[in-house]
């Protein structure tokens, strides 16, 4: 995986260099701010990921940024949404409808300039338009028979690429409102023997979105059976930006803004019409992401604060607190200690730019050398120990503490948290300036 995502790189930054050296420049790749947008539902772990890619094949100067987060800088440019909704504290909702996922981010336009607050961790799931496409190809399967069609790709793989061609034309007419479509059918060509090789008349089918037509040479989807298929789609969708605006409910959020490939169909657009108001569609949806990712290069700290998507915190040990036992407490000290959640910064407070949380920390006994600090994650807003679920580690260092001829109170160790798209973190020894820096992402590998 690794090794293609990195040649798709290559390749994308190789040709993009060539183009821009036509004009007569010497660029050289690690001469150019590079921007890579990525769904909101990749966690931090895949942008790292892409990240450490592109700077393999030479794009040293490397910005991850979240497609519905790029979108949502291009709005406040946008001359075809009105001033209104562009003031200082309006909330707008942005829904990038893409063809493999659906990304959302909720923010709030804190000033003239158009820098925005995220109101809530972007979220995202894979019900973009490409299931369509699947569906279709599904129909056509419970048509002519599964067997049959996978003779043809079987057998002329040229007559089954024309077929998925022929699909996402498809999908794109069908689309459109029922006023701009004249046909009664969508018909795809299709020459199989589905009927039977010496028939001539039109053989029907039963399916789950409707009663579907057909003969050796074609199959006739009515409109309706096509716009079920859509509507089943599209229905999910409107279910996850429900659950949004439900959980968003004490503020006023003053406009939906749709964005991306998927927003070109009339259906998708009447439906969220249907159930929220104040929609708008962005100019040019399918090259939004682009260019707010532009913009993104050019002034990363436009969005000046995001929502943590993680309570993070180290381990330290503490006496039992607020009533609570932990599983396996520890003497210290001749007390009983358990291993404490020291947050430093909780799952949906506002993470600013370079946002940096500092604290000081001590030996657990007096002859102890080494402090071996545990970064942690938990979805709960409030962990008291480690023990509890759903709490998981994300890093671990060892920070020197040898000065045992001081109080284990006087040597003391300073751990630095900065807070970003990534968690850096340092630890010193105040004593002896030795410091050590561990960078980590707020997601483990195999979540």
């Amino acid at each position: 995986m690794k090794l293609v995502i990195q040649e798709y790189l290559k390749g994308i930054s190789d040709d993009c260099l060539e183009i821009i050296n036509r004009k007569g420049h010497e660029f050289r790749k690690q001469d150019i701010n590079w921007v890579v947008t990525v769904p909101s539902i990749w966690n931090e772990y895949g942008n790292e990921f892409m990240k450490e890619c592109a700077i393999k094949v030479g794009m040293k100067n490397i910005k991850i940024s979240l497609e519905p987060e790029a979108a949502s800088l291009l709005l406040f440019d946008d001359t075809s949404i009105d001033k209104k909704y562009k003031k200082k504290g309006g909330i707008f909702m942005l829904v990038d409808a893409g063809g493999y996922t659906i990304d959302i981010t909720l923010n709030e336009i804190m000033d003239k300039q158009g820098n925005l607050k995220q109101l809530s961790p972007p979220s995202g799931n894979s019900l973009g338009s490409m299931n369509i496409n699947y569906d279709i190809l599904n129909l056509i399967k419970q048509t002519i028979s599964e067997k049959i069609l996978e003779n043809i790709k079987k057998d002329n793989f040229q007559i089954y690429s024309n077929l998925l061609n022929q699909i996402e034309s498809l999908k794109i007419d069908a689309n459109h409102d029922d006023s701009e479509i004249s046909d009664t059918n969508f018909i795809i060509n299709l020459n199989s023997n589905a009927c039977g090789w010496f028939s001539s008349s039109m053989c029907t089918k039963k399916t789950k979105f409707g009663e579907v037509k057909y003969n050796n040479d074609k199959i006739f989807i009515p409109k309706k059976v096509m716009k079920n298929l859509i509507l089943k789609r599209i229905s999910p969708i409107i279910t996850h930006i429900k659950e949004i605006y439900s959980s968003f409910s004490y503020r006023n959020i003053d406009m939906l803004a749709l964005t991306g490939g998927f927003s070109n169909s009339d259906i998708l657009k009447n439906e969220i019409k249907k159930h929220f108001p104040n929609v708008k569609i962005l100019k040019n949806p399918d090259s939004s992401v682009a260019k707010g990712a532009v913009i993104y290069g050019i002034i990363p700290n436009k969005i000046i604060s995001r929502k943590a998507p993680k309570t993070i915190g180290l381990s330290t040990y503490s006496l039992q607190r607020d009533g609570k036992k932990c599983k396996e407490p520890k003497i210290i000290d001749g007390k009983r200690k358990c291993k404490y959640f020291d947050i430093f910064k909780r799952r949906g407070e506002d993470i600013l730019n370079n946002e940096i949380i500092e604290k000081t920390y001590f030996p657990a006994d007096e002859n102890q050398e080494y402090i071996n600090f545990k970064l942690y994650s938990s979805n709960s807003y409030n962990p008291t120990y480690l023990d509890e679920e759903d709490v998981q580690v994300l890093a671990s260092f060892v920070l020197e503490m040898s000065e045992k001829q001081l109080s284990r109170k006087k040597r003391e160790a300073i751990v630095r948290m900065e807070f970003g798209t990534n968690i850096n973190v340092y630890a010193k020894n105040k004593i002896s300036g030795k410091e050590i820096n561990v960078k980590a992402n707020y997601y483990i590998l195999n979540e």
